[in-house]
Formats: structure tokens, sequence, C-alpha cells
């Protein structure tokens, strides 16, 4: 065998292992993005839920000290009394 053949085929072969080795890192990426996406997808639920039991709370409590919810200016949730509301 020629030097000229033996590169070609030594190239080939590496050509087919680093292709083999790019395959088997695109399924393993495509399986850490399902899994990522999943995760994301339960944590935005989760964070869903947090908000909407923490704007009920804040309504049982404006309820209960007969007031209105409210959000200040620096973003803190605070029950405004009914005569500042009109």
């Amino acid at each position: 065998m020629s030097k000229a053949i033996e590169i070609r085929t030594l190239l080939a072969r590496l050509d087919a292992q680093a292709l083999e080795q790019l395959c088997q890192e695109v399924v393993r990426l495509d399986e850490e993005n399902a899994r990522l996406r999943a995760d994301l997808a339960r944590m935005e639920e989760n964070a869903e839920g947090w908000r909407d039991e923490a704007i009920s709370l804040h309504e049982q409590l404006a309820t209960a000290l007969g007031g209105q919810p409210g959000i200040n200016q620096t973003g803190a949730l605070v029950v405004v009394p009914m005569e500042r509301c009109a």
C-alpha cells in the first residue's frame, strides 16, 4: 500500500470517528435540551402557582382589613384603606 492510500484511509477513519462523536454529542445535547425545557416548564408552573397564592393572600388581607390591595412605589404589597381609595 502506498503512503497516499494509507493517509487517505487514516483520514477517512478519523472523519468517521469525528462524525460519530458529533452525532453522539448532538443526541446528548438534544436530551439535555428536552430535560431543561421540561424543568423550565415545571418551574414556570410553580412560579405561577406562587404568584396566584400571593395575590389571593393579598386580596384576603385587604378584605379582612376593609381596604384595597395595592402596591407602593418600591414594589411592596400594601393594603390601602378605603377612605384613601376614593
